[in-house]
């Protein structure tokens, strides 16, 4: 009881001494993430539920990350020049049109537009709100501070599966209908969200509409030559999004058709998935600061494949949960590796650095799903999680010669 009270206090101190754009920051990642984790696990279904085959829906998703590809070096340079609120107003009006459109569609193919919009959104979401930790905590703040916010901001999406489980139950179950009833709830929590950032959010000290800020293909060059490894972190980063999107897109088809689980129960795992990162993600972020961001992931990545195997090899629902939850340390591994990211570029480049990466992790991400969907036809479903298992071990000889701290 005592260590509990000691981790709330540090992490109540801690949280006061940082700057006002971090903390009411919180709250509206909160929000987006609960959004998010509402619907996420259930999207390839209800896309599947329409009419798409597993190439199929390799093929929409892939088209939706297509989309973010276009805008993720413009989007970089427009965080830079006009702050991360209007960014996060732009994705959060974009969000709810696409929840629109999800709501209307009655075959695969609609839900194309409904993708397109949602990936534009999240590229937006996420290269803003890169840029707010970026730019209001310090080095040495930095992995305990983006493991913090991660933690608090994972607490509400806790709810988020379940919830959408009751509710599919409620609607008819894992169908396009049943699952159709909860993008009514994100369409009205996107609503709120955005008079949440019109009142409260406000940009970080110091940032201004009027900043001077170099021509564009000036501004991406000068990330290549200030930047520190950046192009092998680039590879790395492509690496770790191949992994996260084909687990994003085939990990609950796999639990719905090979491992046959009843909606409580997927709701239960989808749950487990987000618990086990966020018991873990504040002493992950002290061992993050005091080992080094690269010895945790050294640790982190083969728990992560052990855990894919277990979900292979698990015959109750028991074990399902608990390769879920396993699974959950990938969460860990993509804070840590975020706030690596922060530390290769000066700060006054960040919005245009996480541009630039997210250009090259966009068009990883337009593939990662296609080559999922052939292996699981071609081949067999099984064989999608080895090619993860894969994919994760190959990054680590290269992460071994990034550099970890600004000098």
């Amino acid at each position: 009881m005592n260590g509990i009270r000691a981790a709330l206090s540090s992490g109540i101190g801690f949280l006061a001494r940082q700057k006002r754009s971090f903390k009411v920051n919180i709250p509206r990642a909160a929000a987006s993430n609960f959004l998010y984790k509402l619907t996420q696990q259930y999207q390839p279904l209800y896309i599947t539920a329409l009419g798409a085959s597993s190439v199929q829906l390799g093929v929409v998703s892939g088209v939706g990350s297509a989309a973010a590809v276009g805008i993720s070096v413009p989007t970089g340079y427009l965080v830079d020049k006009y702050g991360p609120k209007r960014l996060f107003t732009i994705a959060t009006l974009t969000m709810t049109i696409a929840s629109i459109f999800f709501i209307t569609s009655n075959n695969w193919l609609m839900t194309i537009p409904a993708l397109l919009l949602a990936s534009l959104a999240l590229r937006l979401n996420n290269t803003a709100c890169g840029t707010v930790c970026g730019s209001s905590l310090k080095n040495e703040d930095r992995a305990v501070g983006m493991q913090l916010c991660d933690s608090v901001t994972a607490l509400p999406s806790l709810a988020g599966p379940m919830i959408a489980a009751f509710v599919i139950g409620m609607s008819g179950g894992l169908n396009a209908t049943g699952i159709r009833s909860i993008y009514y709830l994100f369409l009205a929590g996107n609503c709120l969200l955005l008079i949440y950032i019109a009142k409260v959010f406000s940009d970080p000290i110091g940032r201004t509409a009027d900043e001077v800020i170099p021509k564009f293909a000036e501004g991406v060059r000068e990330v290549l030559r200030e930047g520190r490894a950046v192009k092998r972190w680039i590879l790395v980063s492509a690496l770790a999004e191949i992994s996260r999107m084909t687990s994003l897109i085939f990990w609950p088809l796999y639990a719905a058709r090979i491992k046959s689980v009843d909606v409580l129960v997927f709701g239960a795992m989808g749950t487990a998935l987000t618990v086990f990162p966020l018991l873990l993600a504040i002493p992950a972020g002290r061992l993050a600061d005091k080992l080094g961001r690269k010895k945790l992931l050294y640790i982190i990545t083969p728990c992560y494949c052990l855990s894919l195997i277990l979900f292979i090899l698990a015959r109750s629902p028991i074990e399902l949960i608990v390769s879920s939850a396993l699974q959950g340390t990938l969460q860990l591994a993509l804070v840590t590796k975020q706030a690596m990211t922060m530390e290769l570029v000066p700060t006054r480049l960040l919005g245009r650095w996480l541009g630039v990466l997210g250009l090259f992790i966009g068009l990883v991400g337009l593939f990662a799903p296609i080559i999922g969907g052939i292996i699981w036809d071609a081949a067999s479903p099984d064989l999608v999680f080895l090619f993860i298992i894969a994919v994760e071990l190959a990054k680590l000889p290269i992460l071994v010669t990034v550099p970890e701290r600004s000098s």
